[in-house]
């Protein structure tokens, strides 16, 4: 009997320390204020380059830009609420053609929430996010520079306006 049991602890301890090696291989989570870097090191940006950030409870959204606006990059991390490794975890990068294109992005990530990303040719000045309970939360954006906008997961509607208060249409992709 006792055999068994220090059979059954070594395959408890084994089954342990596998788990946490896949844990910590799966890469480590990134605090709120280390998006940046970790986005600029990950995907090599220029650091001349500027940021827009936005950050939610569920996802963050960067988006990286050149002076001229004629380069970009986004970066869009999720973020894990498990106890082995929290923070935020890189999910996508890149650029993104519907941006270059002068286009609005709104990324959808389910559970997580939503990012939209734009370089601001319409000149976006106001999103609104229309909660499934009626709430609007308002939030500014400068209409003469790119914008990064992280959203929570509230279902309802989203709506964006140019500085003159005129309907700007988007994109909307469901990502995951």
């Amino acid at each position: 009997m006792r055999r068994r049991t220090r059979y059954l602890l070594y395959g408890i301890a084994a089954a342990a320390a596998v788990a946490l090696g896949l844990g910590l291989l799966a890469g480590r989570g990134v605090s709120a204020g280390e998006l940046e870097r970790d986005a600029r090191e990950r995907q090599k940006i220029d650091a001349a380059w500027s940021v827009s950030e936005s950050v939610d409870s569920g996802v963050a959204a960067l988006l990286f830009y050149d002076e001229s606006r004629g380069g970009h990059t986004c970066a869009v991390y999720l973020r894990e609420e498990s106890a082995l490794d929290p923070g935020y975890h890189f999910h996508m990068g890149g650029a993104r053609e519907g941006i270059s294109e002068g286009g609005i992005e709104l990324l959808e990530f389910g559970g997580n929430g939503s990012a939209i990303l734009s370089l601001n040719a319409q000149r976006v000045a106001r999103v609104e996010l229309m909660s499934s309970e009626g709430v609007v939360t308002v939030i500014e954006v400068d209409p003469d520079q790119p914008f990064a906008v992280a959203l929570p997961a509230v279902g309802g509607s989203i709506a964006m306006y140019d500085a003159l208060g005129e309907a700007v249409a988007f994109s909307c992709i469901i990502v995951g």
